[in-house]
């Protein structure tokens, strides 16, 4: 039973009343739905973009992990710039899944993510 919720998913507001109960199942149940589509697919879920490294004057590739993490798609990836190289956590992109797309929709919107960090780069440069 839920008694209250504070929370909001994604941009639908949740509110304190009867349907509320209705509205988080809703909500819920379409990303499990989304969640399942996406982990059928027969595919790796990687990206791989063909880059120049400006420190070793050499081509080299970018492999980005895919992966959904609550409520949005992330790329894991090796770092693109000082600030991220020390850090002591794993480089990413995001984006927050849009269930209105399908799920081939929102992965395109992640990989233009990850070509615009790569663009974006101090150690790479799109080749």
């Amino acid at each position: 039973m839920l008694v209250s919720c504070y929370i909001k998913i994604s941009n639908l507001p949740i509110y304190k009343e009867k349907n509320s109960i209705f509205t988080v199942h809703l909500i819920t149940k379409q990303m499990e739905n989304f969640t399942k589509e996406f982990n059928e697919i027969d595919k790796i879920k990687m990206f791989e973009l063909k880059v120049f490294d400006l420190r070793a004057r050499q081509e080299d590739y970018i492999l980005f992990n895919i992966g959904i993490f609550g409520e949005t798609f992330r790329a894991e990836r090796i770092a693109l710039n000082k600030q991220e190289e020390q850090s002591k956590f794993v480089a990413f992109d995001y984006i927050e899944i849009d269930k209105d797309f399908s799920v081939t929709e929102n992965l395109e919107h992640l990989y233009m993510e990850c070509v615009n960090s790569i663009i974006d780069s101090n150690f790479y440069d799109l080749n």
